[in-house]
């Protein structure tokens, strides 16, 4: 019975492993926070200057966090688009 146990899960790992792999998450771009208002919704990046909307998805190891828990000198991954001569931040990943 043990045996099938460790067969099952040996087969369950190898079928995981593609499909948690086809789950990475590409960065559009990558920074460290330099400095972060929540209330201004304003966030800085590497020098350049974003709005931060209380809207915005912010990704950790251990799930989602609020964007009021990024501190100076994250690194982090993230999404933006355009909003007239801004650059809006749309989704965050903090990076180990």
């Amino acid at each position: 019975m043990l045996k099938q146990l460790q067969c099952l899960s040996l087969a369950f790992g190898a079928l995981s492993g593609p499909a948690l792999a086809a789950q990475e998450v590409n960065y559009p771009a990558t920074g460290t926070v330099d400095y972060i208002n929540v209330q201004h919704n304003a966030i800085v990046i590497d020098d350049s200057s974003y709005v931060l909307p209380s809207s915005v998805s912010v990704h950790s190891a251990g799930g989602n966090i609020s964007r009021g828990s990024l501190r100076k000198g994250a690194r982090i991954g993230f999404r933006t688009q355009p909003r007239g001569q801004a650059s809006v931040i749309t989704e965050i990943w903090v990076l180990p």
